[in-house]
Formats: C-alpha cells, sequence, structure tokens
C-alpha cells in the first residue's frame, strides 16, 4: 500500500495471504473505501516505507507490476523496479505515458515519460522522440521551467535537422513573445524544407505577431497562408495549427473564419492549446457582441481542457472568458476568473494585470486601474505584449473618463484606436474604445474628430453586420449630435442603443448609455426622462456590482432638480412603469421589449417594490396599488 495508491481490494489479495489482509482491516490499519484499500493514516505508508530496504521495495513493485490492471500503474511499478536501460521496457513505459495523456493524467504522463527517457540507451533512434514527448508532457502540465531545462540539457543530443527544430519550437512555448519567435526562428534553420517544421514554425510566427504584438495583421495572415500549404503536405494535427493561426489574423480582420473549422469542437482530438480554432471562434462572437455563444464555447473549451489536464490552454481559456465577462459588467465573475489567470507562465503575470486594470475601471475604481495598468506599462518590466498593452491602455482611458478627465481618456483611447487603424486591426470590437473616444473627444471639444472616428465605425459596422459596431455607431452618431445642442431624436437614438446593448447582454455598455443619457437630458432641464435613465443606469451597475459607476449614477440623480427621488417605501417612476406593466398581466420579458430595459432590470424593480408595497408575489399587485406603500 505503501508502494502503490489505490489498490484494489481484489488486486491486494493476490499478494497478500487474505487472513493477515483480513486482520489488518479488522485491526483498523488499513480501510476499504468503494473496494479501494488504502492505509488508515498516511505515517503507516511512510514508516513502511522507511524500514524497507531498497531489494525488498524492489521486489514487491515488481509483484505489484504482476497483479495491477492498470497498463499505466503497471509500467510504473516496472519502470521504477528497473535501475538499468531497456529498450523493451522503455517501450512499454512510453506507450503507458501516451495513455495516460490522452486520458488527462499529465502528472502521470509526465512521470512515466521520464522515465521513459531514462530507460532508454543513449545514442538510440528512439532517444530523441522520449525527450521531445517529455517536453510536450511539461508543456501540457504548464511546467514550463522544466521544459526549459530538460530541452537546454538535451538539446546537444538531439540530432541535428528535424528532432533540434521540434525542440526549438517547444522551448519557445516557455518563453516570451520575442523569444518565442527567436526559436521559431532557430527551429526554420534546422528544419530547412522539412513541410511539418516550416509549417509550425510559419504558423507560430503568424500568432506571435497577430496575438502577441497585435502588429502587421497582414503579414500574419501571409505568414499562416504559407503555413497552410506546407501542412497540407503533413497532417490533420498539424493543419489545425496553420488554420487556427490563419483564424486569428482573420479574426483580427474582422473576417469570418466558418469555413476553416472543420469539426466541432467536442469531436477535436485534444492537442497543443494554440491549435484550438474554437478559442479564435469564440474571440470573434466575443468582439461582435454575441456573448452568448462565445461563452458557450469558452465554457466548453475549459471542459475539455480540465478533462485533458491541460491547465496551459484552460488559463488561455479562462483570461478569453474573463474579458468576455467584463465587456458584459459581470464584475464578480470576472474576478473570480482573474484569480485563476495569473498562474503559470511568467508573461502571464502581465496578463492578470492587465485584467485587474480592466475589472477596476469597469467597477468604477480608477486609482485600482492606473495602479494595475502601471504594472503592465512600466517600460522597466521587460517585454510587454501588445495585446496587454493596448487594454492596459484602455483600461486608464476608461478610468480617466470616469473622472471626467475627458483629455485624458481622449488622450489614451486614441492610443489604442489609432494602432488598430495602422495595424490593420478591423474587427472594431477586438479593442473596443471607438465609443468611448467618442464620448472622450466630444466632452473635450473636438466634434470633428469624434465625427470623424464615429463614421469610420459605422462603415466598418455595417460592412461587417457588427452588433456590438452598429450598437455602437448608433451611439457615437447620437452623442455627436448632441454636442450642438438637445435634439430629441438623437436622445432616442441614444435609448435605442441602450436596449442593443442589453439584448446582446452588454451590460456595462448599457449603464454607461443611459447614465450619459441621462445626465445630458439634467443639463437639457429634461427633468422626468433624466429622473427615469439614471434610475435605470444605476440599477443596471448595481446589478452588474459596478460600485463606482453606480455612485456616479446616483450622484447624477440626486443633481436633478424638482421633484425627489422616491423616499423609503415610494416607488420610483421607473418601479411604478414596471408594476403598472405587470398587473395589467404582462411576461417579464414583454415588459423589458416595451421599456427597452433588460429582463433582468425589470425583476430588480419588481422585486424593490415587492418590498414597498409588502406583498410578495405578482397576483397581489392589483389590489396592493390601491393601498397606500407599506412605511
Amino acid at each position: 500500500m505503501a508502494l502503490s495508491a489505490g489498490l484494489s481490494l481484489s488486486e491486494l489479495s493476490r499478494i497478500v495471504e487474505p487472513l493477515a489482509l483480513e486482520d489488518a482491516i479488522t485491526a483498523g490499519l488499513l480501510l476499504v473505501e468503494r473496494s479501494r484499500v488504502r492505509p488508515a493514516h498516511p505515517m503507516l505508508a511512510t514508516a513502511a516505507r522507511q524500514l524497507s530496504s531498497a531489494r525488498e521495495r524492489r521486489d514487491l513493485h515488481l509483484e505489484l507490476a504482476s497483479v495491477v490492471d492498470d497498463p499505466t500503474l503497471r509500467a510504473r511499478h516496472l519502470a521504477i523496479a528497473t535501475a538499468a536501460t531497456s529498450p523493451d521496457l522503455a517501450k512499454v513505459v512510453a506507450e503507458a505515458a501516451d495513455l495516460a495523456a490522452r486520458r488527462g493524467a499529465v502528472q502521470d504522463a509526465e512521470e512515466l515519460g521520464a522515465h521513459a527517457l531514462r530507460l532508454t540507451p543513449p545514442g538510440t533512434p528512439e532517444r530523441a522522440d522520449r525527450l521531445l514527448a517529455l517536453g510536450r508532457f511539461h508543456s501540457r502540465a504548464d511546467d514550463m521551467a522544466r521544459v526549459t531545462d530538460l530541452l537546454t540539457k538535451g538539446m546537444a543530443e538531439l540530432p541535428a535537422g528535424r528532432a533540434r527544430a521540434m525542440a526549438h519550437l517547444l522551448l519557445g512555448e516557455a518563453a516570451d513573445v520575442p523569444g518565442n519567435a527567436a526559436q521559431a526562428e532557430l527551429a526554420l534553420a534546422e528544419g530547412g524544407e522539412d513541410p511539418e517544421i516550416r509549417a509550425l514554425a510559419l504558423a507560430k510566427k503568424s500568432r506571435l505577431l497577430a496575438v502577441g504584438d497585435v502588429e502587421r495583421i497582414d503579414q500574419a495572415e501571409a505568414w499562416a497562408l504559407e503555413a497552410m500549404s506546407a501542412a497540407h503536405q503533413v497532417g490533420v494535427e498539424v493543419e489545425d495549427s496553420a488554420r487556427t493561426a490563419l483564424a486569428w489574423a482573420r479574426v483580427l480582420r474582422g473576417r469570418p473564419i466558418d469555413d476553416l473549422r472543420p469539426q466541432p469542437v467536442s469531436s477535436l482530438e485534444w492537442s497543443l492549446p494554440e491549435t484550438s480554432i474554437d478559442r479564435a471562434l469564440g474571440a470573434r462572437l466575443e468582439f461582435r457582441g454575441e456573448l452568448e455563444r462565445a461563452r458557450a464555447i469558452f465554457l466548453q473549451l475549459l471542459d475539455l481542457a480540465g478533462e485533458a489536464g491541460d491547465l496551459q490552454s484552460s488559463r488561455l481559456t479562462q483570461q478569453l472568458l474573463c474579458g468576455l465577462e467584463l465587456r458584459a459588467g459581470n464584475v464578480r465573475e470576472a474576478g473570480a476568473l482573474v484569480e485563476e489567470v495569473g498562474q503559470g507562465l511568467q508573461w502571464m503575470g502581465k496578463v492578470r494585470a492587465r485584467l485587474q486594470a480592466l475589472l477596476a475601471a469597469v467597477t468604477g475604481e480608477p486609482k485600482g486601474a492606473r495602479r494595475w495598468a502601471a504594472e503592465v506599462l512600466d517600460p522597466g518590466s521587460g517585454h510587454v505584449q501588445g495585446w496587454d498593452r493596448l487594454e492596459a491602455t484602455r483600461a486608464v482611458g476608461l478610468a480617466a473618463l470616469f473622472e471626467r478627465d475627458a483629455a485624458g481618456a481622449a488622450e489614451k483611447l486614441r492610443v489604442v484606436w489609432e494602432h488598430t487603424l495602422r495595424e490593420h486591426v478591423e474587427d472594431p470590437g477586438a479593442f473596443p474604445v471607438a465609443a468611448d473616444l467618442v464620448e472622450a473627444l466630444v466632452q473635450s471639444g473636438d466634434v470633428g474628430s469624434a465625427s470623424e472616428v464615429s463614421e469610420l465605425l459605422r462603415r466598418s459596422a455595417v460592412d461587417q453586420q457588427h452588433p456590438w459596431g452598429l450598437a455602437s455607431a448608433k451611439r457615437c452618431s447620437a452623442v455627436v449630435r448632441l454636442a450642438g445642442g438637445y435634439v430629441d431624436d438623437a436622445a432616442e437614438n441614444l435609448a435605442e442603443a441602450a436596449a442593443d446593448y442589453g439584448a446582446l447582454g452588454l451590460n456595462f455598455d448599457r449603464g454607461r448609455t443611459l447614465l450619459y443619457l441621462g445626465a445630458l437630458q439634467r443639463r437639457s432641464q429634461k427633468r422626468a426622462p433624466a429622473r427615469h435613465f439614471l434610475e435605470e443606469a444605476t440599477a443596471q451597475f448595481d446589478q452588474c456590482g459596478c460600485a463606482g459607476w453606480a455612485t456616479r449614477g446616483r450622484s447624477e440623480l440626486a443633481q436633478v432638480s424638482g421633484r425627489r427621488s422616491a423616499g423609503a417605501g415610494e416607488l420610483t417612476p421607473s418601479e411604478r412603469q414596471v408594476v403598472d406593466l405587470a398587473a395589467s398581466g404582462l411576461s417579464n420579458k414583454e415588459i423589458a421589449g416595451r421599456l427597452f430595459v433588460t429582463v433582468n432590470t425589470v425583476e430588480v424593480h419588481l422585486s424593490h417594490a415587492y418590498a414597498k408595497l409588502g406583498i410578495r408575489s405578482r397576483s397581489q399587485l392589483p389590489g396592493s396599488l390601491s393601498r397606500p406603500p407599506q412605511t
């Protein structure tokens, strides 16, 4: 038991006299749980190992290998019992390592892979394959320090050409973007005209340029196409890598990728984390504001990564899911995901800081946003991926808008906007700064530039039939028109944009739009609609957990002149509207459609109204409306 956890009762009875086994269970030394036997206390196993000799342990491992049913466990016992190299046993153990990896038992695969390498005689053809296999197992486990140590020391024993090229590609996974790109170049030099090496290395260069640096997207697309051409000569897994690189380039260009996705994610054979085209598809849907579909893909990818024991892929997907929840304004869900992201690779610390900066900005904590963004943008902090730099800059711009520093916001947001134009990032939702930039420019008095940004956004949104882009273009156009004075139909367009955001589940954008509209109406002495929209905005921010923005909404409400907002026990105008419609028999969904709000907002208003009216259900509404509210 000290040498093999989880033995079944039937397996243990093959090597232990049944009466002795029964005595040990009766004495409480062993416990049986669902036919599995374990020591009653870990110290018993420790003592047994310490009191046994090396020869005794070796003989027991051999005995255990003869009775266990699981092939990976059998291979483990045989490997531990064998000190000298053994080509035949090395083959058995290597096959067991592959089986463990396919089962998602990555730590078992690492242990067995190390034994397989140790048992393989130096100089044999299999030695290189097993060294590279162990490197892949370490990578799957997100143990990049061991990848670097293993392959740096083992590079000299690898034959020149293909094997060393593969090692360079693996070493790149443990490096930052410049280091990864340098390893890809070394792989190309080592691999020569080998089509697999060319396809993998060019696909990697494409991904690093597009997703890492967010630069020269045209060049990234060209490298991906070249990788596709080479991959056709190799096999499905290599084609997946090239196809995924092309997908990311196209996503950033705002182009569809359905033709690149050959089969649904649930049937894909799990391989390297960067070869999941569905992650790119989820990102495209996220950028377009199709959050429910994107969320479903990311959650499925997380499940698959968990089943495969692929920690690296889990963290990459978690960062995308966190970004999605931030777009939705779900700060509680995003906060939980941020905690999972920053572990592992050193550069993931920058990713976490970037997400923390955005989380603070969306929550309405400008000091926190600037503090976290500084960790990303500090020139002395080493290489910063383009994605992290752009998103951290966007967070600082949003924080400046919160503080009503329109000029500062415009300066930061313009950096992101101009980068996307220069580098041909044509999906307007990839780095969604357009609407915030227009707001900042208008507030700082640069209406001409705001109009230019608004028109560029409109064109790309129409060309791509981009849901987030179309809603944002409507918002931007209205903001520009309202810069010259209050116009009823422009205000209506702003309300429509808020409704469009709500229909997409982009509740933070909805709240921001309602807040802008309500504040504008307050300044224009449109007191009743101002109060309505400011209450809607505040309720939305409260629902999302955006505490700072909710406080901003209440501050604006406090400045609305005329009749004060409802006191304790008195229904607000918005609550009264919802209650009247509910009492007339409309469903929550129908009320939401009538008032251009979300179903969740209707539920919040009804909940508050029930408490004020002293009732518990919808059926009590008609009678309660004829009575004064409870105080």
